[in-house]
């Protein structure tokens, strides 16, 4: 006890780069263990603390591009519904000339058969 504290109630206070207190360790044993670890813990911690702006960073880039996909591929859907729904109404109006000929046929055929 060399400042009337015991090794087990001396403690260590490892601060984030933010400054909050991450915890309190005691310091048992060697104090350049603690200081290595110390240094060390700094270090793992910046690079989560990196780690964690960088995910939010791309969670926020990844929203806006599904967000922007999804409108196209709306778009692309309403092309489509545009397209078919053309398609059928000019199929089911028929193409004057076909049934012009068709009529003529038709009535060919029935003066034949008189």
């Amino acid at each position: 006890m060399e400042d009337g504290l015991s090794t087990i109630e001396r403690s260590t206070s490892i601060e984030r780069e933010d400054g909050e207190d991450i915890e309190n360790f005691p310091e048992e044993g060697d104090s350049e263990v603690w200081g290595i670890f110390v240094v060390n813990f700094r270090q793992v911690q910046s690079i989560l603390d990196r780690n964690r702006v960088l995910i939010h960073d791309n969670l926020v880039k990844n929203v806006a591009l599904i967000q922007e996909i999804n409108a196209k591929i709306s778009k692309v859907a309403s092309l489509y519904a545009d397209l078919s729904a053309n398609f059928s109404s000019k199929f089911h109006q028929g193409n004057p000339a076909v049934d012009a000929k068709s009529n003529n046929a038709k009535g060919d055929s029935a003066h034949a058969s008189s």
